[in-house]
């Protein structure tokens, strides 16, 4: 049987040990909590891109908009736990800035939360309420009436109060004969509405959640486009860089830690800023620590058998 002596031994237990740092340093955060479920506003389903926010001790963390009567479904809407310490934490749920559930967090679980407020003066349930109008809710009060208009001829001195297109009469004149030809002006009106809809084109009308966590020096936010216009042209941005925040307990410890523990811990922030490559190059540490174990221990062992020979 082969036996190490204590170099050997060393090397080992060196491999172990930065086995068990690259453990600590690359240590995958927590799961998300995933919701999803109907949404009632004043007693009726939610009309579309109605801004829902998840909050904890009164910071949004999550957010999504309402399609359907629903939320969650599509896209999928889940709370982060970047620092995996949020277990038990509770979070609630609002529409429109008003309460409308709540649920304790748990990591890696999948939640039917259904959600209802009651949201005075809110447009889109149906009822014309006082502050409601046909121009400011269109959805509640209806379409507002235009007002009729009359149209006139140009240049012939007459006039029609009618409300569908008057005969036009054209009268051709030759050194023969003189033509009449009665003509309508529907043509040219279907022609006119063909070239406004033509030029009109949706304008763009984005609207955004708050920022969310800093996860892995970045946070994001998701914006709607309430006109559904199809284009991103002037989507705000919906990531950005940040700067990720030092918990209660690792402020106390880093006063408190000697100059040890600060080397230790910038390092370990270090390789949390840059998981993936410094994942890389701790693997290729320990693969090389590993092949030179290995080496040593086989001519230790070769060595040892020629001592005993």
């Amino acid at each position: 049987m082969m036996r190490l002596n204590k170099t050997g031994k060393s090397v080992l237990t060196g491999i172990a040990a930065v086995l068990l740092f690259t453990n600590i340093a690359l240590a995958i955060p927590g799961m998300p909590h995933q919701f999803y479920g109907d949404v009632v506003i004043n007693g009726n389903p939610s009309p579309d891109n109605i801004l829902i926010d998840a909050k904890i001790s009164n910071d949004v963390v999550s957010s999504a908009f309402t399609k359907d009567g629903k939320y969650g479904y599509e896209p999928i809407f889940y709370v982060l736990n970047p620092d995996g310490k949020r277990d038990g934490n509770l979070i609630e749920f609002y529409i429109s800035n008003v309460k409308a559930g709540e649920y304790y967090f748990s990591s890696g679980a999948s939640t039917r939360l259904d959600l209802s407020a009651t949201i005075p003066n809110f447009c889109g349930d149906a009822i014309c309420e006082a502050g409601e109008s046909c121009s400011t809710c269109p959805g509640d009060c209806g379409q507002c009436s235009s007002s009729s208009s009359s149209s006139s001829s140009g240049g012939s001195g007459s006039s029609s109060s009618s409300g569908g297109s008057a005969p036009l009469a054209t009268t051709t004149k030759t050194d023969d004969d003189e033509t009449t030809t009665t003509t309508t002006g529907d043509n040219e009106q279907t022609n006119n509405q063909e070239e406004e809809t033509k030029q009109t084109t949706c304008t763009e009308n984005w609207k955004c959640s708050e920022w969310f966590d800093c996860f892995n020096s970045r946070q994001k936010r998701v914006c709607m486009d309430l006109n559904s216009c199809g284009t991103e042209e002037n989507k705000p941005i919906i990531s950005q860089e940040c700067a990720m925040p030092l918990a209660e307990d690792d402020k106390k410890e880093k006063d408190n830690s000697g100059f040890l523990s600060s080397i230790t811990g910038n390092f370990l922030n270090s390789v949390a800023g840059n998981a993936s490559a410094s994942g890389v190059g701790i693997l290729i540490l320990i693969l090389i620590l590993g092949i030179a174990g290995i080496i040593y221990a086989k001519k230790s062992a070769k060595i040892s058998e020629e001592v005993v020979d």
